[in-house]
């Protein structure tokens, strides 16, 4: 995978953990424990773990990328 495709991955990634981290914004905690919203809020941590996962792998991929640029003669 060359730098910019590194790059574009990340930064698609990076999107998706933002849009994760508002879906859990929307989900209160503090009613999800004592209410109804604890389904919701499953659903969000659930979302947001996929999403940090693949961020993961792709910020693994840019660091990857990079040693791999500097790295050259």
């Amino acid at each position: 995978m060359s730098c910019g495709e590194a790059g574009l991955r990340e930064d698609a990634a990076f999107a998706e953990l933002e849009r994760a981290v508002a879906h859990r914004h929307r989900i209160n905690a503090k009613l999800a424990v004592y209410d109804d919203h604890w389904e919701g809020y499953e659903a969000a941590l659930q979302d947001m773990e996929a999403a940090v996962q693949g961020y993961w792998v792709a910020l693994e991929a840019v660091k990857e990328a990079r040693s791999r640029h500097t790295s050259r003669p």
